[in-house]
């Protein structure tokens, strides 16, 4: 069907829209679930145009610079709108990317930030699947805590069972506990939930297959994360010291430099602290062979 409205009712038609798929679909919401599902977003027509614009800044998760104005949007958003859970979660994952990826000057400890960010998220709205998912992200690549990853990423799919985001996240968390089959079966699922998957799967692929020594199948995995986002940090990382341990240095080296191009500020050592293996000697072989690269 078509919708034709003034710019100012896209809240409304959303809404219009979203009924009359449940409704084609026979699916009947009570009244607190349609609250629910209303303050999950905002009524608010300029804090969520601020959200969104946020949301196309944070997807590229490539540079510092995407991070601070997708920083500069959710707090917008939230001045606006106080209560709008969505933003805040949206808001802890951009302080969660700054710390694990070392972007950005800020005046408040970073990891402080992306925590209480999350757990405002939660507190706003305990059934906001994103708000779980995001403090899931957060135990793993801020505050190090992969086992304590799990049961919020099992939360997240419990109140989204097609949440495919869920799934790659509970494939990381294997990654880094020593179980990289399982990790998988997770992000293949992840993958058949969402075919047209963001850069973050293939890279987890990849990542599940380097721990296993299988570096054929990681560069083959990491290559198909690139080819979607060629800017993605954790990509390219993986990629050069994939190559390294594939006995191609020069091909290494050449990536390392164009890495470097692009990531002037980037500190190896501190990115290896984000890789919070069960066995800690991995990062630190990942950190000799950045070096041999070049990083």
């Amino acid at each position: 069907d078509r919708f034709d409205r003034k710019s100012g009712d896209m809240l409304d038609v959303q809404d219009e829209v979203r009924q009359k798929i449940f409704k084609t679909l026979s699916v009947t919401l009570t009244g607190e679930e349609q609250t629910r599902e209303r303050s999950r977003y905002t009524a608010n027509f300029e804090a969520y145009d601020y959200f969104q614009r946020g949301q196309a800044s944070l997807v590229k998760r490539a540079n510092a610079r995407d991070y601070l104005q997708a920083r500069e949007f959710f707090i917008k958003a939230i001045e606006l709108d106080a209560h709008f859970a969505r933003a805040y979660s949206a808001l802890a994952l951009a302080h969660a990317d700054a710390y694990r990826f070392g972007w950005g000057q800020i005046d408040e400890d970073t990891a402080q930030l992306a925590n209480k960010a999350g757990e405002r998220a939660i507190e706003l709205d305990g059934k906001l699947p994103q708000a779980y998912w995001v403090m899931g992200y957060i135990q793993l690549y801020v505050n190090g805590n992969p086992e304590k990853a799990v049961p919020l990423g099992r939360r997240c799919i419990e109140l989204s069972p097609s949440n495919a985001d869920g799934y790659a996240l509970l494939a990381v968390a294997n990654v880094f506990l020593d179980a990289p089959e399982k990790a998988i079966r997770l992000v293949n699922e992840a993958m058949r939930l969402n075919p047209h998957y963001p850069s973050m799967y293939p890279s987890v692929l990849g990542q599940s297959h380097f721990v296993m020594n299988d570096y054929a199948k990681a560069r083959s995995a990491f290559e198909d994360s690139l080819s979607i986002n060629p800017e993605r940090l954790q990509g390219n990382v993986y990629m050069i010291v994939t190559q390294v341990r594939l006995g191609e240095l020069e091909e290494a080296s050449w990536q390392a430099d164009q890495f470097k191009l692009n990531n002037p500020e980037f500190d190896a050592q501190a990115w290896v602290k984000t890789q919070t293996f069960h066995d800690s000697s991995m990062a630190q072989s990942m950190l000799r062979d950045m070096i041999k690269a070049g990083l």
